[in-house]
């Protein structure tokens, strides 16, 4: 299924490539337990079960897990710190891959 003859595809992937951008530098300060992160998932997951095809299923479900247990707050330290980065990498996927989306390559 080509997803780019989709109508509105392209502004709705630009409009969560932007709010993903916002996510990775709301992560990138020290507030862990906000509640925008779970709307942002809300939004992705609207995205990905809206266009089939778009993610793979992996990264998108351990970014979710990443946002519960950070809003749960169970770690503090060097795990808590290692749940970040693995949150900001699996944020970087989804960058990787709007862009991806955008420029009509296949996803691997």
């Amino acid at each position: 299924m080509n997803l780019a003859t989709l109508p509105y595809f392209d502004v709705l992937t630009i409009l969560l490539l932007v709010l993903t951008a916002g996510m990775v530098w709301l992560r990138m300060g020290d507030q862990v337990t906000s509640n925008i992160p779970l709307g942002y998932m809300f939004v992705l997951m609207l995205f990905y079960r809206g266009f089939d095809g778009s993610f793979n299923t992996w990264p998108i479900f351990l970014y979710l897990v990443c946002v519960v247990v950070l809003r749960v707050d169970l770690f503090t330290g060097l795990v808590q710190k290692s749940i970040r980065f693995a949150e900001v990498a699996l944020l970087a996927y989804i960058t990787w891959r709007l862009v991806g989306l955008l420029l009509g390559w296949p996803l691997l």
